[in-house]
């Protein structure tokens, strides 16, 4: 069972403040930090930083992996630190899955719930063929353009995963499958904000704190000098009359690595 009222007590963590260097630029930012759970595995935080042209996603640290998302290219680029590497995945025009299932949404207003931001915090539930896919927790009105951004965002995820669908065992297609990942993959942000959210395999994601700061511009910055590559697509299928198959894309790039 849920436990609203205490996953909504968002007493706001204050973060220890970051040394910076002299030349480093500065811009403003929304940085949220989230606790995420599953199962046989401790929880662990996990960060968003939003830009003007960005949206960061990393485990908090400046120096680790991260993945950016271009908000106008809609475009994402995964860096991996180990094997420098930058993995681009460009928007695509995928044809629909071939799929259907039922999808409901039911909502409840937790009318005990401290407001967020001046609005009431709200349970919905997900359901694909009568089966529980997914619950969340959001506040309608709170952190509009984030909420606009992760939409964009998970669903460009969404149309690249469709094109692994074909090696995607078939009694693994079920109901809650299909419709968290390809059908209705963002559902519990179409309500709002999801403070709290879980899905039917009870992999979990709650807010835990959130601040308008200013951070290094370099942040939000691709790394220079990694090999770049994109995934081609699953199949020749997926290829468009006259367009030529592509391999994985590599290109090098000018500047320092770091």
């Amino acid at each position: 069972m849920l436990k609203p009222i205490a996953l909504l007590m968002l007493a706001l963590m204050s973060v220890t403040a970051r040394p910076l260097a002299a030349a480093e630029r500065l811009i403003p930012m929304t940085e949220l930090i989230f606790e995420e759970s599953e199962p046989g595995v401790e929880p662990y935080r996990s960060r968003m930083l939003l830009s003007e042209d960005w949206l960061r996603l990393d485990d908090g640290s400046d120096g680790g992996d991260y993945i950016l998302f271009d908000r106008k290219a809609r475009e994402i680029h995964s860096f991996n630190r180990g094997d420098r590497t930058e993995l681009v995945i460009p928007p695509r025009d995928i044809a629909p899955v071939d799929f259907t299932v039922e999808h409901r949404r039911s909502a409840q207003t937790l009318e005990d719930a401290p407001k967020i931001a001046g609005g009431t915090p709200v349970e919905h539930r997900f359901t694909a063929d009568g089966k529980l896919c997914r619950r969340s927790i959001n506040v309608s009105g709170f952190l509009p353009e984030f909420t606009a951004v992760m939409k964009d965002y998970e669903q460009l995820l969404a149309e690249q995963g469709k094109q692994t669908l074909p090696r995607i065992p078939a009694d693994v297609r079920e109901s809650c499958y299909m419709s968290n990942n390809f059908l209705y993959p963002v559902d519990y942000l179409e309500p709002g904000f999801p403070l709290f959210v879980i899905n039917d395999q009870q992999r979990s994601r709650k807010l835990v704190g959130y601040r308008e700061v200013e951070l290094p511009e370099a942040l939000m910055q691709p790394v220079k000098g990694y090999r770049r590559y994109a995934p081609p697509p699953a199949n020749p299928d997926d290829v468009q009359p006259g367009q030529a198959m592509p391999g994985p894309l590599t290109i090098s790039s000018e500047g320092p690595s770091e």
